[in-house]
């Protein structure tokens, strides 16, 4: 059709080209049909996602690409993992604070280190974990999370015997009452994940994701849930504050804001409001 230009190749050329599209559309409503049928509830939805992206012409890069900086380009996996590590790290610093907030942030660490507080309190928060608490910490925890260096999932942890968690309590009451942690659990494989729309090259492109101890966080959570439960008690938080606390969310932010603005224009009055963001770059 291209060579001959002629009116009866390109009407053969467009009805075989309409034949192709149906085979191939049909191969892959039947391939995806017959893959549909392999899926049971023991299906990992990873492996589902990967396989809607392939068929979707979706196409995954597992390496990174070479990086630059200052007009050098960093080649090696060594070199790489260096960079990546040198920007997060500095990412994450005090350095990006103005100097009045770190003053702020001194002063505040200091009132709060040198405030005493009641030996009731203290023995709320110091009290010893129970069973209860860990087990609560367990059943909070993402069973498909990735596991940390020492290859310990959640779900090897959510089918252990009680037998087995008495022992696991007993060794986070003893880290709890000495004040001390695991030194491996201070570490965590870190993978660099790259932004969408962002240039790949680019070592600020990318954000980290950590896989930490499994066997850590759960002692995080624990405590996590006992000062929580702490300052819910205690009344200690801002009464507008809805972010991470239970049953509350943007929802709740906005609905204030409706009954203000309603409330401000029966009264012939005004409402300022504030609103901050970061950009996803």
């Amino acid at each position: 059709m291209l060579r001959t230009r002629e009116l009866d190749d390109q009407a053969k050329y467009r009805e075989m080209k309409g034949k192709a599209q149906r085979v191939i559309k049909q191969a892959q409503k039947d391939y995806w049909e017959g893959y549909c049928n392999t899926l049971t509830n023991d299906s990992k939805l990873s492996s589902v996602w990967k396989m809607a992206k392939r068929m979707s012409g979706t196409n995954s890069h597992y390496g990174i690409l070479n990086l630059t900086e200052n007009d050098q380009i960093v080649e090696t996996s060594l070199d790489k993992a260096n960079l990546l590590g040198k920007v997060l790290a500095k990412t994450s610093s005090d350095e990006n604070y103005t100097a009045s907030f770190r003053m702020r942030k001194v002063a505040m660490e200091l009132k709060w280190k040198s405030r005493s507080m009641p030996n009731d309190t203290l023995f709320e928060i110091n009290e010893i974990f129970n069973m209860q608490e860990l087990q609560a910490a367990i059943k909070q925890s993402k069973k498909n999370s990735s596991p940390g260096s020492d290859n310990i999932s959640y779900q090897m942890i959510k089918y252990l015997p009680k037998s087995s968690l008495v022992i696991f309590l007993d060794l986070y009451n003893k880290l709890w009452l000495n004040g001390q942690t695991i030194p491996e659990w201070k570490e965590a494989i870190v993978l660099p994940i790259i932004k969408p729309g962002t240039n790949a090259s680019n070592p600020h492109s990318y954000r980290p994701i950590s896989l930490t101890s499994v066997l850590c966080k759960i002692m995080e959570r624990m405590i996590t849930n006992r000062l929580v439960w702490y300052l819910e008690k205690n009344n200690l938080f801002n009464d507008a504050q809805s972010g991470y606390r239970k049953a509350r969310s943007t929802s709740d932010q906005l609905s204030r804001l409706h009954d203000s603005v309603n409330k401000s224009i029966n009264n012939k009055g005004f409402t300022v409001g504030i609103f901050s963001g970061f950009s996803r770059a």
